[in-house]
């Protein structure tokens, strides 16, 4: 080789860590998404051979590639670098990694106590838009407010009292509601809207349930459909009023809970006969029934061929039959369940 090239490349060349730098960005060129299928294999052997001569940031690329394949055990030296990194607090990555390894293996008080100390101080330095950008689509890290809840929540067994269990149990609380406000993720929201402290049909409810809806959650949008239908005075029917309710914003939640619902044919049953319930409760019968039609060709359309789609037709279509019907006992309650604004007043 020093006879073809000069000195300085040679040196280039034979350098360990710019040796270890091309094999990481083989490796994950080999990691694309358009080419891992078949390059999987090369990549994972590319960072293996850059970890051995010692670049960290294979063995964070690493393990964040092979923890999706739970037959594959992480090497020793991926693991050795990742774990002194983390517990450095160097790389938020290689936290990231190594709590979730923690809280996913089989634990003793020692190592849930490391979980929770490494999980906090993640949380507290991490910025949620700022990991976003750093984390590239194929990377699969769990968010640090997660990391923080189970870490917590584990801790908790170990300590069901005194100051740490309090300690612990606000960081729980503390990293929910940061994960609903400050990550907006619909898990975090979704969890917190079962706190008994969040009220029905509150503000901080109507946001909680508004984020968890936007993200795609069919109950979401059903619960914010009954919330306006209530709003706007159109359910509970009072019966005989001044002045009609004229506000569709209800209407089009529980309409698009009942597209979200594609796959359960229960669900988009109730979307459509409680819409068509409360608008003949209102007197608009006409505009009620055209819903029942619909959500008959929803079901048969979008709806899974099987006994319950079929069981749901025949009672929508039972329904339809009678709609103007003394027989047609059904009722908008039936399918929105008691008034919650009335509960919460």
């Amino acid at each position: 080789m020093q006879k073809h090239h000069p000195p300085d490349q040679v040196d280039l060349l034979c350098d360990e860590k710019v040796l270890a730098s091309a094999f990481h960005a083989t490796g994950m060129c080999a990691m694309a998404p358009a080419n891992m299928q078949k390059w999987y294999q090369m990549g994972v052997y590319m960072l293996g051979v850059a970890v051995e001569l010692g670049n960290e940031t294979s063995a964070i690329d690493y393990w964040k590639f092979e923890r999706l394949n739970p037959r594959r055990q992480i090497p020793p030296a991926v693991r050795t670098i990742v774990k002194k990194m983390a517990h450095e607090r160097r790389d938020w990555r290689a936290m990231s990694l190594y709590v979730d390894d923690l809280l996913r293996s089989k634990s003793t008080p020692g190592t849930r106590a490391e979980a929770y100390g490494l999980a906090k101080d993640l949380f507290d330095r991490s910025t949620p838009g700022k990991t976003a950008r750093d984390a590239k689509p194929q990377d699969t890290f769990v968010q640090p407010w997660k990391l923080l809840r189970d870490a917590a929540d584990q801790y908790l067994w170990d300590h069901r009292s005194g100051p740490e269990h309090e300690e612990a149990q606000a960081k729980l609380d503390q990293a929910v509601r940061d994960g609903a406000s400050k990550y907006t993720d619909p898990a975090a929201c979704a969890e917190l809207l079962l706190d008994p402290s969040v009220e029905k049909f509150s503000d901080e409810w109507t946001s909680l349930q508004l984020q968890t809806a936007m993200q795609g959650d069919a109950n979401a949008c059903f619960e914010l459909g009954k919330f306006y239908l209530e709003k706007h005075g159109w359910y509970p029917c009072i019966g005989n009023r001044s002045r009609r309710p004229n506000h569709q914003i209800g209407f089009h939640w529980i309409e698009l809970a009942a597209a979200l619902s594609s796959e359960n044919a229960q669900a988009i049953a109730r979307c459509y006969l409680a819409m068509a319930f409360v608008l003949r409760e209102n007197g608009f019968s006409v505009a009620g029934r055209k819903w029942l039609s619909t959500g008959i060709t929803d079901i048969r359309q979008n709806a899974p061929d099987n006994a319950e789609a079929t069981t749901w037709i025949r009672t929508m279509e039972s329904f339809n039959k009678d709609w103007e019907s003394e027989f047609n006992k059904g009722k908008a309650s039936d399918f929105l369940g008691p008034s919650q604004m009335e509960a919460t007043s």
